[in-house]
């Protein structure tokens, strides 16, 4: 299932956020979608299915997905899982790179 931008995401502010408790028997559908996601698991655990592989999230994990990444969620033995979601526009992460190496060339020159 692909989710996009142009349902989640507010294009005037370019971003999305969400808290999510997760709690019971939790399990996502395997999604894949055409924007940027960070989330960083608050408390609890949860496994992450992404790409084919099974990781074991708990607290204080920050994950970096990208377009076309698949994955999803499902319970850790019966436990619960807060989670915060930022999702970001592929435009935005563009800039942000520009904007990163351009200041990493202007302080090299700068010394």
């Amino acid at each position: 299932m692909e989710l996009h931008a142009a349902n989640i995401i507010d294009a005037s502010v370019e971003g999305h956020y969400g808290f999510f408790p997760i709690v019971d028997q939790i399990s996502t559908r395997l999604h894949y979608h055409d924007f940027f996601e960070i989330f960083l698991i608050a408390k609890g655990t949860i496994n992450h299915h992404v790409n084919g592989e099974t990781v074991l999230l708990s607290e204080g994990h920050l994950v970096f997905i990208r377009p076309a990444d698949t994955h999803c969620f499902s319970q850790h033995e019966r436990q619960n899982c807060e989670l915060l979601n930022i999702a970001f526009l592929q435009a935005t992460q563009r800039d942000v790179c520009v904007f990163l190496d351009e200041g990493s060339h202007h302080h090299l020159h700068h010394r």
